[in-house]
């Protein structure tokens, strides 16, 4: 029997070396990316526990609410005020105040509304006309709408003075669908979610980002596009010629947003400023109230902070402080009606006696 030759093995083909390599993966590797996720996942977990103590030491949910169980009306009350006659008494001294949801009080009691404050404060000297202050606010309105109201009243009402408060969303067509709550966006804990609590709590944060910025956009965008512009500024003016007409005084007051801060952060100042230029072109007197709020925190104004933005009672008393020297400076209201006795503030400042001189709150008006 002969001895065959050995046969020698053929190399392997390219193809063949690169399907190894696949089939053999390297297991250095997958222990480096295991400890890495491990890490990550451990990382992760420590987060977790440590912001879920911090959470619960921290930041303990409040119960409490401060909003009216029921409220107080006259017995013959209409849209949150008392019911007046269309003709006044003789010697009275009445004024309109027409607006929307910053003018009716919402969820404050009707006599806390500014114009139920300005009337207490003009009917406090002994000998005095009688001073009626009526409440015309509409919530949802807008100043094209309230132009209605502002014809009816000089018509059928005979004031003295009107008032017309602006809130920064008046040049809308229709109301704002969005609410003045900018807080608790995006916190559906829906899924994963529903048991990660710091996951929820960056997702939360960011769409509250987002929520601040979109509700900023909305309002700048009244004011930029021409529509709506054209659609406020031609309202404004058309109040202007109902009042000048039948020979009515006009007094125009214009409500920061209680949403944000009111500091020099504040980001709508662009938009008073061009509503301000109106009533200055228009020539309609105005007062511009971000400066009577300013520096004061949001949550002290807002009727339920965080969650409805509207003015609670101590933002309509210092609005009514700041209309009420208003009235003072432009020679709106008779001298008779003005507070004859002031006293000493907290602070133990002398405050004015016979109610004419300017104090040191002054709010902004023209000059």
């Amino acid at each position: 029997m002969h001895n065959e030759p050995r046969k020698t093995p053929d190399a392997p083909s390219a193809a063949a070396r690169q399907s190894a390599c696949v089939a053999t993966p390297d297991h250095a590797w997958i222990k480096r990316a295991a400890a890495v996720l491990f890490g990550v996942f451990a990382a992760l977990i420590v987060f977790e526990i440590g912001f879920r103590i911090a959470n619960s030491t921290l930041h303990t949910p409040s119960k409490w609410r401060d909003r009216p169980a029921v409220y107080y009306l006259p017995e013959a009350s209409h849209n949150r005020d008392q019911l007046y006659s269309p003709a006044k008494s003789p010697g009275t001294f009445r004024i309109i105040v027409i607006g929307d949801s910053f003018t009716e009080p919402g969820e404050n009691q009707y006599d806390d509304s500014f114009s139920k404050r300005l009337e207490r404060m003009l009917n406090l000297n002994k000998e005095q006309p009688r001073v009626e202050v009526l409440n015309w606010g509409v919530p949802g309105s807008s100043t094209a709408q309230q132009a209605l109201l502002v014809q009816r009243a000089v018509s059928n009402f005979n004031p003295d003075l009107v008032v017309l408060q602006i809130t920064l969303n008046d040049p809308e067509f229709a109301p704002y669908r969005e609410t003045h709550n900018l807080k608790n966006k995006g916190t559906q804990k829906e899924g994963l979610l529903a048991h990660w609590k710091s996951l929820a709590f960056l997702r939360s944060r960011i769409a509250n980002s987002q929520s601040r910025e979109a509700y900023v956009q909305y309002y700048q965008d009244l004011f930029d596009q021409s529509a709506t512009w054209n659609h406020f500024s031609g309202a404004v003016q058309k109040i202007e010629k109902i009042t000048s007409t039948a020979n009515v005084p006009l007094l125009a007051v214009l409500f920061p947003l209680f949403s944000h801060p009111l500091d020099d952060s504040y980001p709508f100042k662009a938009i008073h400023q061009k509503v301000t230029g109106l009533l200055d072109m228009t020539g309609i007197k105005r007062i511009d109230l971000l400066s009577s709020y300013q520096n004061i925190p949001p949550e002290r104004l807002q009727v339920r902070p965080g969650k409805d933005s509207h003015p609670n009672e101590i933002a309509h008393r210092i609005a009514a402080d700041s209309i009420y020297t208003a009235m003072v400076d432009y020679s709106l209201i008779p001298v008779e009606i003005r507070a004859k006795h002031r006293t000493r503030n907290r602070y133990g400042k002398t405050q004015p006696k016979n109610g004419t001189k300017k104090d040191a709150h002054r709010a902004e008006v023209a000059q």
